[in-house]
């Protein structure tokens, strides 16, 4: 079955592209509204959503480098509780690093923070953040001890 994409579906498609797929997961994407069958109807509207799905990534692209420029000159700082030897008794997750950071106007979402594992020590971190597939930075993040 031949169908058209309405929306990203991860390791598989981005909106507006056309594949062909199995009838099983073609059944499943159509009745779920993900996709839809292709015809000539179709094809107009992939034509849309593929402009459209250019001018989104021209405007994140944008959006990435403006962020990249901000960061390089940022320092945040999140505090938490730790012990008197500076093991944090949770840790720092990703959502921690982009409340702090968001007070600098980055936009950051936590899954534009690559962090295999939460942050456990009182210390200086350096942060990948991945703002689109080409363009990733680092981010300096402090962690203190709460007082």
């Amino acid at each position: 079955m031949q169908i058209i994409f309405l929306q990203n579906v991860k390791g598989t498609a981005q909106i507006g592209d056309i594949k062909k797929v199995s009838d099983g997961y073609g059944k499943y994407l159509l009745i779920n509204g993900i996709a839809k069958k292709v015809d000539s109807g179709a094809l107009h509207q992939a034509v849309f959503l593929s402009k459209k799905k250019e001018l989104e990534r021209t405007k994140k692209e944008t959006w990435a480098r403006e962020v990249m420029e901000k960061i390089k000159d940022i320092t945040i700082t999140v505090h938490a509780d730790a012990n008197t030897e500076g093991h944090l008794y949770g840790s720092v997750d990703s959502k921690m690093i982009v409340e702090e950071a968001n007070k600098f106007g980055l936009n950051l979402e936590p899954g534009d923070v690559v962090l295999p594992h939460g942050l456990k020590n009182i210390g200086s971190h350096e942060v990948q953040i991945e703002l689109t597939d080409d363009l990733k930075t680092i981010l300096k993040v402090v962690v203190e001890a709460k007082k």
